[in-house]
């Protein structure tokens, strides 16, 4: 029976059996890397000491490939890149091994290749890019990268990163936002759409408040003539009346100036006299029962006037109807634009609820409709520094197990931010590999057509090392090596089947040989 003690991957399955782990936290870095004909690279052959390993050299150098080795060896088909294989050669191979695991992945010319991971023991795993793809997390994020970027496009890019990262979800309440948006720039539009009509409809004061009717005009024409009429007729009467009364007032001034030459004759004018006075008395009644009859002047020429303009009337009131009832629809979309902005307002605090028990990577870090800020400010306003420490604690955050980080665009780091780098990520424990431009030799890991020629830092392996040969045998084929103790350890056997094991006793004792840092010892 088969058991296997110190696997933290749950429910792994090596060789098809079914693993048990140990309940612990599984924290990996890279210890070695490998890599032989892959992009530019010739062979290299990396094992960190530190937390910062740079990688310099000059442009197409082969630092870039460097990189691209670890997400190819470690990510799926979306980081293999479309030419793999260094041109000449017809394979290419990338080893990555970690404190747990070693990750074999070969290409062939063909387009083919295997992916492999071993652990600890030497058991293969089933299925190896699943287990990857629960271990590697997102070791393709780059923090420099990712703070970078100010146009749209990124910031909209840098949102939804951190939002995926912290769990955080608004896709329903930015649909119903959008929907509430939407509705009231629909309100919005109706609304100006009155207030552009009232605006252009004009008001004139001193008209009715309803269209003037023709007939009713007529008809109003109509009796002020036959009023008119009437009154002129009566109006005649009393003038002859007046007339008449004034004849006969002549009359009585000439009898009267007559009394003292005709005082013969003064009986016979008294009597005319008093015959003429009670007729005066008579007229004068009916002239008063006339004009108590009489109505008064209605002037026809307003009303020919008002007629010759009902039609411009009646256009200035229904264009002061129109006005009044754009302005109460408009009156109207401004309260429903307000109610649809108290829903947009809940929904925004519904959000700002969310955002408040969130965890992020940072202090200070959040996000809003228009990007990702830091206390309230926008990410592309945060100085450099401080940026770095936000992408390197996103970055942290996506990769809680391999505690890998890459930084392609090293060359931007001024000597005080790579420190500061170094700082955050050796505090933390982490690692971090770094791409830099530089033509010194005198930095890092110096690459040069796709082989390091220089070494700048330190290294756990020193240039000459003794190795104790010991024999590994394959425990399906039988067959037979001898490498260093420590070398063979997790080797597939070229049967494809089998991890070789060490035997207990090395055959070759005391037996030594020296060899450059990552050189393989022969087959027997």
């Amino acid at each position: 029976m088969i058991t296997i003690t110190d696997c933290a991957v749950k429910n792994v399955r090596f060789y098809g059996i079914k693993v048990k782990p140990k309940r612990k936290e599984l924290i990996m870095k890279i210890v070695r890397l490998s890599a032989e004909n892959f992009k530019k690279l010739v062979a290299v052959e990396i094992r960190p000491d530190g937390s910062t390993i740079m990688l310099t050299g000059k442009n197409g150098a082969g630092k870039s490939s460097v990189l691209d080795a670890i997400t190819a060896a470690l990510c799926g088909k979306d980081y293999q890149p479309d030419k793999p294989i260094r041109n000449g050669t017809d394979h290419a191979e990338i080893i990555v091994e970690t404190e747990n695991y070693i990750v074999k992945r070969t290409f062939t010319e063909s387009g083919g290749g295997t992916l492999t991971v071993t652990n600890a023991e030497g058991f293969k795993a089933a299925s190896p890019q699943a287990l990857l793809d629960k271990i590697v997390g997102s070791i393709a994020f780059d923090p420099m990268m990712f703070t970078a970027g100010t146009d749209k496009k990124a910031v909209t890019e840098q949102r939804e990163t951190l939002m995926k990262l912290c769990g955080l979800d608004f896709t329903d309440i930015d649909t119903q936002i959008a929907e509430v948006k939407q509705q009231r720039s629909i309100v919005k539009s109706t609304k100006e759409s009155f207030d552009h009509e009232a605006e252009r409809n004009g008001f004139v004061g001193g008209l009715p408040e309803k269209e003037v009717s023709m007939s009713e005009l007529t008809e109003k024409l109509q009796t002020a003539i036959k009023n008119n009429s009437e009154r002129d007729t009566i109006q005649s009467l009393i003038t002859n009346q007046t007339q008449s009364i004034a004849g006969i007032q002549q009359v009585i001034d000439q009898q009267v100036e007559s009394l003292d030459r005709f005082r013969q004759q003064m009986d016979e004018a008294a009597n005319t006299i008093k015959t003429y006075e009670e007729k005066l008395k008579g007229i004068e009644k009916a002239k008063a029962e006339f004009e108590k009859k009489v109505p008064a002047r209605i002037e026809t020429e307003p009303i020919q006037v008002e007629i010759g303009n009902v039609e411009q009337t009646n256009f200035l009131v229904r264009q002061n109807i129109l006005k009044k009832d754009n302005l109460a629809k408009a009156t109207a979309q401004t309260v429903k634009f307000a109610e649809l902005g108290k829903q947009m307002k809940a929904l925004e605090e519904s959000k700002a609820t969310k955002l408040a028990v969130v965890k992020m990577p940072i202090d200070g870090l959040s996000v809003t409709d228009d990007g990702v800020i830091y206390n309230g400010i926008p990410l592309s306003q945060v100085n450099d520094a401080k940026k770095l420490e936000i992408g390197v604690a996103i970055s942290m955050a996506m990769n809680p197990t391999l505690k890998v980080i890459l930084v392609r665009n090293g060359s931007l780091l001024d000597s005080d931010n790579k420190a500061f780098l170094s700082k955050l990520v050796d505090e933390k424990g982490y690692q971090v590999w770094m791409e830099v431009t530089d033509d010194s030799g005198k930095v890092g890991l110096v690459i040069e057509d796709g082989s390091i020629v220089a070494n700048n830092t330190k290294l756990k392996t020193p240039e000459v090392v003794q190795q104790t040969l010991v024999e590994f045998v394959c425990p399906l084929c039988k067959r037979t090596y001898k490498y260093g103790k420590l070398e063979g350890i997790g080797v597939i056997c070229e049967c494809g089947k089998g991890t070789i094991i060490p035997t207990e006793t090395p055959i070759v004792k005391q037996k030594t040989k020296k060899t450059k840092p990552g050189e393989q010892l022969p087959l027997v």
